[in-house]
């Protein structure tokens, strides 16, 4: 028989990036969400420790210069085997000396200039590809691959909005289905994607830096739907 909640594992950590009080707020968050309960850790090599097949999906929102090889395995053994990850802000620009995380997590965190408002926009429903690599040239948005939304959240349309927050520039992988974007000089910079790893789902978002970002209506709509998304271990992969 299915539990009545969907077990969360949310790994947090740090002080200043992100800060405690932008933690605080996602997790106070989460544990509203119905259907969910939050399980919180502060320290990402956890994931070498616990059973993660209890948990239907993993959260991060931290910034961590070391991950050891046996929570790195155990985090990509259990997507192979169908978990699913969330992934917010500084995520991304964790454990840079591990080629493999980012294989995983699909992007890597190349830069960000300083707190600045812009507009984050929808590309579609289920999303589209934006051409890879960390070069402008290659940056081009491209028709969606045809697919359901059993393969990739669905957000249904969502209007435009503005935050102020750090605009992360990433390498990324360009098979990525991308969900919403920022434009800049150099193209459209994609700051929320999916991907398959394995059975898994991973979602990413890259706003995140500050408490007002993490509150947003906007941002906590694309978070929700992301979540469950990653925790709906029926979709077929």
């Amino acid at each position: 028989m299915r539990s009545r909640h969907s077990q969360l594992l949310c790994i947090t950590s740090g002080t200043v990036h992100p800060s405690i009080f932008a933690q605080l707020a996602l997790i106070a968050w989460v544990r509203r969400l119905p259907g969910i309960r939050a399980h919180v850790v502060h320290d990402v090599d956890a994931l070498g420790k616990l059973s993660l097949e209890r948990f239907s999906a993993i959260l991060l929102y931290f910034h961590s210069s070391h991950i050891s090889d046996g929570a790195l395995a155990a985090l990509d053994a259990y997507l192979a085997g169908g978990g699913g990850l969330v992934a917010l802000h500084s995520a991304s620009a964790s454990f840079k000396e591990t080629p493999a995380y980012f294989s995983l997590l699909g992007g890597r965190f190349l830069r960000h200039g300083p707190i600045a408002s812009y507009t984050i926009r929808q590309t579609s429903a289920l999303g589209s590809f934006v051409g890879g690599g960390a070069t402008p040239e290659h940056r081009g948005e491209h028709p969606a691959r045809s697919t359901t939304p059993r393969l990739a959240p669905d957000f249904r349309r969502m209007e435009s909005f503005t935050l102020r927050d750090e605009l992360y520039i990433h390498e990324y992988d360009p098979d990525n289905y991308v969900h919403f974007v920022v434009d800049t000089e150099d193209g459209p910079e994609p700051i929320a994607w999916s991907r398959l790893h394995g059975r898994g789902r991973v979602f990413y978002l890259a706003p995140g830096h500050r408490t007002e970002t993490v509150r947003h209506p906007a941002v906590r709509n694309i978070l929700r739907q992301g979540i469950r998304w990653a925790i709906d271990r029926d979709a077929e992969a």
